[in-house]
């Protein structure tokens, strides 16, 4: 009698011991490939990756590596001269014009990947160099527009759905050998940035342009990338920018969660102008129409036929806003039918939430949010 009570009170002990450590474990582990390994938080890939740049490489391939051959097999595979847009096959034509302009750190990251992946590195570089074929809105919210002075960094990517990317979707979380740690909001294969945020605070966003033809430059996914590797300030970020050879037309925005402020940019080739919130605002479309002025705190940048329905949206709740209020004034129409994924930076506490478009293409911006936070992967 006295053994079957303690056999019973051994596994009342294990029960309650493993009610207390459940919680405290760490997400799934996957996979793991040398210092990265890869994970599922709330519902979504986690890539955490550490080490030089030819290691960050090889361990993304190994650790995506059929993500990865699906992705070239949609975007890179398929591309037959034949029926190739006019604007692919200009961009293709120039591709050795852009190769020179890439970091070497880069080049030497996308080799890991096609050693990794067992991939052809050439489909690797034409892969990355996608965003830079196809030219979204981008927004910031502070000081008096939040509800306790806040600031928040909205991004909406409005390409991609129906190629089945966002089955490939993944958060990066990269420790570089040098330069600053970073998350990235991206795909199975691509370095690359469109969307991050780094430990220093500093959240990047782009907004495709219009412009194209000018491809001697540093393509913009890989420009962003080295911002957040190599920026703690809004005045390194300008320093860069003016300073590396660009590409096409893009409109950029920024945001420092140290200070509290963001700065949209418009870029070229030869140009740069930089847009103030509560001031100066461009139309995406054609600058000689006016737009509606944008009250203090405020930042946005979109397409001309959306931005007065954000302002409309966004006074509604101006001086209050919230993370949940960002969700709802960036519902569709402002995303599109095409909404690949969405964005909510807190670059002050190093806050993020993100969705990506549904299995069947349903877009980003009805599906549910995943929060993160910026220290707590990096303790990982």
């Amino acid at each position: 009698m006295q053994q079957d009570q303690r056999f019973w009170h051994m596994r009342l002990f294990v029960f309650l011991f493993l009610m207390v450590m459940i919680p405290l474990l760490p997400a799934e582990s996957i996979q793991r490939s040398g210092a990265g390994f890869l994970e599922v938080v709330e519902g979504q890939q986690v890539l955490h990756l550490k080490g030089s740049p030819y290691e960050l490489g090889v361990q993304h391939g190994e650790l995506l590596k059929e993500q990865i051959s699906r992705n070239v097999a949609r975007f890179v595979d398929q591309l037959e001269a034949e029926s190739m847009p006019p604007v692919v096959k200009a961009f293709m034509a120039n591709v050795p014009e852009i190769i020179p302009f890439i970091p070497a750190a880069l080049i030497a990251e996308m080799q890991g990947i096609a050693v990794g992946a067992c991939v052809p590195y050439e489909k690797i570089l034409l892969l990355n160099l996608f965003p830079e074929m196809f030219h979204c809105s981008g927004m910031t919210v502070c000081g008096q527009a939040t509800s306790k002075g806040e600031l928040y960094h909205v991004r909406v990517l409005d390409y991609g759905v129906g190629n089945g990317l966002q089955d490939t979707a993944i958060l990066a979380v990269v420790k570089p050998q040098q330069g600053h740690a970073f998350v990235n909001v991206t795909y199975a294969g691509f370095i690359g940035s469109i969307t991050g945020l780094n430990e220093q605070k500093i959240g990047v966003g782009e907004i495709g342009g219009k412009g194209y033809g000018s491809w001697k430059g540093l393509p913009m996914a890989f420009l962003l990338r080295c911002i957040l590797e190599q920026t703690s300030s809004l005045a390194e970020v300008q320093h860069l920018l003016a300073s590396t050879p660009r590409t096409c037309e893009y409109y950029y925005v920024f945001s420092d969660g140290k200070t509290k402020e963001a700065i949209g940019v418009y870029a070229t080739a030869d140009t740069l102008e930089y847009i103030t919130p509560g001031n100066k605002t461009f139309n995406l479309l054609d600058k000689t129409v006016p737009l509606s002025p944008l009250p203090a705190d405020t930042l946005v940048i979109t397409r001309h036929d959306h931005y007065e329905l954000i302002l409309t949206r966004l006074m509604k709740t101006y001086g209050n806003t919230t993370v949940d209020d960002l969700q709802q004034i960036i519902k569709q129409p402002v995303a599109h039918a095409t909404n690949l994924h969405n964005a909510i930076f807190a670059p002050a506490s190093l806050e993020v939430w993100v969705s990506h478009a549904g299995p069947h293409n349903e877009p980003a911006c009805d599906q549910p949010y995943s929060h993160f936070s910026l220290p707590a992967l990096l303790a990982n």
